[in-house]
């Protein structure tokens, strides 16, 4: 059998587009609690949340669905609520970032 890049490129691009791997995204759900363990303290949940926040950020591609951006910004947007509620100063500033 004779190797054809070119066919075998066509073959991997299509392979490519059309497999799907689903996306681990970081719930409300957990957000919650992480922004509830009290065992910690306010700099480190709100740490945590925010590299939560850019986890599901950095998970998102080209080859998302437009109901993975959609998920992806309403996640954010609690994230951003759970941290004002923790410390205010900087929730505010997300608050504001994420409405412009």
């Amino acid at each position: 059998m004779k190797y054809d890049a070119t066919t075998n490129r066509v073959f991997f691009n299509y392979y490519n587009r059309t497999i799907h791997k689903p996306m681990r995204i970081v719930t409300t759900d957990l957000a919650r609690e992480i922004a509830l363990d009290f065992n910690k303290s306010i700099q480190q949940r709100v740490n945590e949340l925010l590299k939560a926040d850019c986890s599901n950020y950095t998970n998102l591609g080209i080859d998302s669905t437009e109901s993975e951006r959609t998920l992806v910004r309403g996640t954010s947007k609690d994230i951003y609520q759970l941290v004002n509620l923790i410390d205010e100063e900087t929730g505010k500033l997300l608050m504001k970032t994420l409405d412009s």
